[in-house]
């Protein structure tokens, strides 16, 4: 089943239907309505996104595919401070289960 996009000019995927054909949920156009305004591919992989960066989906046309871009976001001080105890945290366990 093919997933339907849209994108900007630089790639971005703007809008995603998963049901884009069907008779109840979809958007009322057929396949070729639809390609002149996005793009059908076969699927929507998951982001592994790191810690402080958001994904934004992006599609690539020469393989047809979605990949993700990564953008550096600064983390709230809370989120900053349970990292940093989660760290030392497991220094310290580290530390004891080395001794033993």
């Amino acid at each position: 089943m093919d997933i339907y996009i849209r994108v900007n000019k630089s790639n971005a995927v703007e809008f995603i239907s998963t049901t884009p054909l069907d008779q109840k949920e979809g958007l009322g156009l057929t396949r070729e309505e639809l390609e002149l305004q996005g793009k059908f591919v076969p699927e929507i992989p998951e982001p592994n996104t790191p810690i402080g960066k958001r994904a934004i989906m992006m599609y690539n046309p020469d393989t047809n595919s979605i990949y993700y871009k990564y953008e550096s976001v600064p983390l709230p001080v809370n989120k900053r401070m349970d990292l940093v105890e989660k760290a030392i945290n497991d220094i310290i366990l580290n530390t004891i289960k080395g001794e033993k």
